[in-house]
């Protein structure tokens, strides 16, 4: 059985991507900028190379830490349901019962597992060998980036659409490319829950929505989500997250090469570059977010909004300088990360971040709940 007609489009990220085509699936075309904006998912991770980090091949650089199916579930009003099965043989039966009431499956995964298996496609466009190349570059940078590393990373979503178990086939989505992909059914079932060490363990976990008859609309959301990716940004307690993640990183870098080997120290370089540009979108979803406020603005009629998106913007600019120079200077990383540009370039990000975060702050004021209005089934894109 195959979902029929699904509504896939292409996507930055896995997660946004496959909640973008579980919505539109039943009726709810958001854009992936919308969806991102609503999870307040935009925030900054660093965490600290230290002696217990040795488990870990790269240091963890990201520009979003909290993207929560839950909370934006619970500001859509979208009933979610969340499982980790015991074993693969309950986690197959569990997923085809959801796949025969003809729901997707969204399925945590480890995507060096199947990547050997993944095609990239010819796509009718206005410029389909442009679009093809952007596929294929994708999966050749996956490969080359995971070819360094001893154990697999397990924290990508997959959208299961459909299996053949007499075929051992199961069909399935992937958000950096278009058409459906068919990999072995054992395959997948063994990428869900590795029989080896693995970064962030998939643990069979699987997700399936169930939107609602009538969703709220988006004024009322739109300005919590913005107060809430503030708030969290620029207040937290934890120093590994948030703006002070980044005023640790830069006073961190120059010594990277004092707290751990260069092996690592190169894996963070280049790995720091593909969440980045590859994962991330562009200067750790900074350039995601300026699209969320760009079409805020629209929606809310507001200029300032449209402010902060060209300052997000320019902020995605300078995060890609900083990332590229650290990727191609990642042969000589001790130079690299002592690098008095790259060390202005870090100090920049620091002040504008800060800056652009606290004009959102004292903008944003938060309306009643009565200020919701009912976004109708099949109503107006967002």
């Amino acid at each position: 059985m195959i979902l029929s007609q699904y509504p896939h489009r292409l996507s930055i990220s896995c997660r946004l991507g496959s909640l973008r085509d579980v919505l539109e699936y039943h009726g709810y075309p958001f854009s992936e900028a919308m969806l991102f904006g609503l999870a307040s998912a935009l925030s900054f991770a660093y965490v600290r190379p230290n002696e217990k980090s040795d488990n870990t091949e790269f240091i963890l650089i990201n520009g979003s830490i909290h993207f929560d199916y839950h909370e934006i579930s619970s500001l859509l009003r979208l009933r979610y349901s969340n499982y980790l099965p015991k074993d693969n043989i309950e986690a197959w039966e569990l997923a085809r019962q959801i796949m025969e009431d003809r729901q997707p499956v969204l399925l945590s995964a480890s995507l060096p597992i199947y990547l050997p298996y993944l095609k990239s496609s010819q796509v009718t466009s206005a410029n389909p060998t442009q679009l093809s190349e952007k596929q294929q570059n994708f999966i050749q940078q996956s490969q080359q980036i995971f070819s360094r590393l001893r154990t697999p990373v397990g924290n990508h979503i997959t959208q299961l659409i459909g299996f053949d178990e007499d075929k051992d086939e199961a069909y399935i989505v992937e958000n950096n490319i278009s058409m459906v992909q068919t990999i072995p059914l054992s395959v997948l079932t063994e990428s869900r829950n590795p029989g080896m060490d693995c970064i962030k363990s998939p643990n069979n976990e699987m997700m399936v929505f169930y939107p609602p008859q009538k969703m709220p609309s988006i004024n009322f959301a739109i300005k919590t989500a913005i107060f809430r990716m503030v708030h969290s940004f620029l207040y937290t307690s934890y120093p590994s997250s948030g703006w002070k993640a980044i005023k640790n990183l830069k006073e961190d870098l120059p010594y990277w090469p004092d707290l751990m080997p260069n092996e690592k120290l190169q894996n963070s370089l280049f790995m720091m570059y593909y969440l980045s540009e590859t994962t991330g979108g562009g200067g750790f979803y900074r350039k995601l977010y300026s699209r969320f406020l760009f079409e805020a603005s629209k929606i809310l009629e507001d200029p300032v909004l449209l402010e902060c998106s060209m300052g997000y913007r320019k902020i995605a600019s300078i995060w890609r300088e900083f990332t590229t120079a650290c990727m191609k200077g990642a042969f000589q990383a001790e130079e690299t990360v002592r690098n008095p540009e790259i060390f202005e370039l870090l100090n920049l990000l620091v002040i504008h971040e800060y800056e652009l975060a606290r004009k959102l702050e004292s903008h944003i004021n938060l309306g009643q709940e009565n200020d919701w209005r009912i976004y109708e089934l099949g109503g107006n894109k967002i």
